[in-house]
């Protein structure tokens, strides 16, 4: 890829270390997002809450989230993304902390492989 010019490939994996991939997004470059492990906010400071960042995006984002991560729920995740217009699906790990280790992750493998296909057509 070159510096200031559309990547070869248009999908971002988010891993948390920032934005997920807004600047792309908004740039056109990006057609999906996947945030594994999405921080909503800072274990224990809900107030402090990155919502902003899902509900800003402008392509589909899918955030596999665990039940137990301290950075927020899937279900806080869910509750915060509200509703938008390119939407964002969150798919709960049963067990899964920030980490998301040694635990099943074949239901969101499934949801990402879904979403490949739904923005490749």
């Amino acid at each position: 890829d070159v510096p200031g010019e559309p990547p070869s490939t248009g999908f971002f994996v988010y891993l948390p270390v920032g934005g997920p991939g807004a600047d792309d997004a908004q740039r056109g470059w990006v057609f999906a997002v996947v945030a594994l492990a999405f921080p909503l906010h800072p274990p224990a400071r809900p107030e402090r809450s990155r919502a902003d960042e899902l509900r800003s995006c402008p392509v589909p984002v899918l955030v596999v989230q665990g039940d137990r991560d301290p950075f927020g729920t899937a279900e806080e995740v869910r509750r915060a993304a509200g509703r938008r217009r390119a939407g964002v699906r969150v798919v709960p790990v049963p067990g899964g902390d920030h980490g998301l280790a040694r635990i099943d992750l074949g239901p969101a493998a499934a949801a990402v492989i879904a979403l490949l296909v739904e923005v490749g057509e």
